[in-house]
This record gives structure tokens, C-alpha cells and sequence, in this order.
């Protein structure tokens, strides 16, 4: 669901992702539908409402696998059919939680004196006198933290001088070149992530458990780091743990894929574990097929 601030409506939208005949992964958008704006928000509602719009397709919940974010009323909705959370929106959360917090002032102060100056030169357009254009960040814009402090690190020099000239110098103050590095190395796993995990030109669910294993080794510990660093990565891993949640589908997916099909990543346990849930899942399809068989051969028998 989104929200049109504006003019105070809300929107459901669905997208239905599918594979064409050829085996090329495809996306359409099914229906932009306004919601009710008499109705409060609840779970009901919603799942009303997405309920509704499936069976104009003919589909039920139990024929398709659901995506969304977490919102706790989509999450109330769906949660009891085959639900599962868009690891993008989740990594965007994780960061939005990581970055808040008193105990990390150096960071909080660094970036809002960053986003001060980037507005402070849009504003009056003294941006142009800079060899690159510098971007803002935008709470609802993915990575938006990380491309802010990129343009304004790329160019600290000519930023520096370029204040300076304007006699304000001050603006500048508790932004260091090697602060901004640190936080966007920090932060670069976590974009090229959510990019990757975003894509709809190929498969991306067992992508979400590497991604996983991935961004846990960074947020590991690093001798040397400086204060502000290792509470960020303690942060980013405990809820990276705590909201990340990888489901069965996720590990099947990944031990589907041809090229991680022997799960090193995992323990024995886990990999035994993942086999058993497999072997079942193939013993039950293999049933159904056989039944659904014996169902036709005989419907046909008796129409004979």
C-alpha cells in the first residue's frame, strides 16, 4: 500500500511476478485500487480488499506466494497464507533503526551537517560551481544516506573551499574526510543488497540468505574500528538477526540454485535439516501428481 499525502487517499496495488513460456521472468501490475477512505486501515480491511481483487482474476491465496513489507496491518493480513517480507524493505529498516540513537552522536552530527550543506547550496545554487552535483537524502529513498555522503566525500575539497568563499566555513564543522569513508564503507554492502535483492530480470529469493551470511560477516567486529563503528555494526547484526527472518522458501531457493546446491554456508545440521524439508516437499508433490492422476484417469473412465 501507499500513501498520496496530498490529497489524503491510499492506494493497494498488486504485481503479479510469473515466468513466460519461454522461461524469462516477467512482472505486471494487476490493479491500482483506491482504498476506502471511510475504512480505517485495519487488517480486516485489507485483506478484504486484496481478497477481492485476486478473485477478479480467479486466484486464492493458496495459489500464490506473497510479498510485501512489514507493516504490521499487510503483515496482520497475510501472515496466515504463504507470506514472506521484502528483504529490501527490511534492510532499509535495519539501517533507519542502526542510525538512530544518542550513543552515536559523531555519526548523527556528521550526517545532518551533511544534509545542512547539501540544502544550504541547492538553495541558494551554489552547487553548480561544483564539478559533480550533490544529492539529498530522502527517508522514503533507498540508499539515499549513502549517495548523500558519497556526493559531498567526493568533493569535500572543493565543498571546503567553496563554503569558505562564502564565509560559511561553519558548516562544515564535524564533517572529516575519513569519518565520511568509514560510514560509507560501512554502508555499501547494504546498497549493493538492496539492489540486487531488488531486481526483476532474474531470481532473487535465495539471494536473501547469502545476502544474509554476507552483510553478518561485515557487521562482525574489525580491530581499530572506532567507537561510532563498532556500535554501529553490534546494532546493524543484532537487527539484522532479529528482522531478517529467513523462511523455509529461502533456504529451499538457495538449494535449488545449481551453484550453491551444497549449502557450505550452512552447519551439517542445517544442511540435513534443509534435506529432510526437501525430500518431503518432493514426496508430497510426487503424491499429489500420482493422486491427480488416478483422479482424471478415472473422471474420464466415467464419462465414457
Amino acid at each position: 500500500m501507499w500513501t498520496d499525502d496530498f490529497n489524503r487517499r491510499s492506494y493497494t496495488v498488486l504485481t503479479c511476478h510469473y515466468i513466460t513460456e519461454d522461461w524469462k521472468l516477467a512482472s505486471r501490475v494487476m490493479c491500482t485500487v483506491e482504498f476506502d477512505c471511510t475504512l480505517p486501515n485495519t487488517a480486516i480491511n485489507i485483506h478484504e480488499q486484496i481478497s477481492e481483487q485476486l478473485c477478479s482474476y480467479g486466484i486464492s491465496f493458496d495459489q500464490v506466494v506473497l510479498v510485501s513489507d512489514q507493516g504490521s496491518n499487510i503483515k496482520a493480513a497475510l501472515k496466515k497464507y504463504h507470506w514472506i517480507p521484502c528483504a529490501a524493505h527490511v534492510l532499509n529498516t535495519i539501517l533507519k533503526h542502526t542510525f538512530s540513537g544518542s550513543d552515536i552522536e559523531e555519526v548523527t552530527e556528521m550526517i545532518d551537517a551533511s544534509k545542512g550543506i547539501v540544502k544550504y547550496l541547492k538553495k541558494s545554487s551554489a552547487s553548480t560551481a561544483l564539478p559533480h552535483g550533490l544529492v539529498q537524502e530522502c527517508e522514503t529513498r533507498w540508499n539515499s544516506k549513502i549517495d548523500m555522503l558519497k556526493s559531498v566525500s567526493k568533493q569535500y575539497r572543493e565543498i571546503n573551499e567553496l563554503l569558505e568563499s562564502r564565509g560559511q566555513s561553519e558548516r562544515m564543522e564535524g564533517i572529516y574526510q575519513n569519518n565520511l569513508t568509514t560510514v560509507i564503507d560501512f554502508l555499501e554492502p547494504f546498497k549493493k543488497a538492496s539492489e540486487e535483492l531488488q531486481g526483476e530480470d532474474y531470481p532473487t529469493l535465495h539471494l536473501v540468505m547469502l545476502w544474509f551470511y554476507n552483510l553478518s560477516a561485515h557487521c562482525q567486529p574489525v580491530f581499530g574500528d572506532p567507537e561510532y563503528m563498532a556500535l554501529l555494526r553490534t546494532r546493524a547484526l543484532a537487527l539484522l538477526h532479529q528482522k531478517l527472518i529467513l523462511t523455509d522458501t529461502h533456504k529451499i531457493a538457495l538449494f535449488l540454485c545449481p551453484r550453491y546446491k551444497s549449502l557450505k554456508m550452512m552447519t551439517e545440521t542445517e544442511r540435513k535439516n534443509l534435506h529432510k524439508i526437501v525430500g518431503n516437499l518432493i514426496y508430497r508433490v510426487s503424491f499429489e501428481a500420482v493422486d491427480f492422476k488416478h483422479y482424471s484417469t478415472t473422471d474420464i473412465y466415467r464419462r465414457g
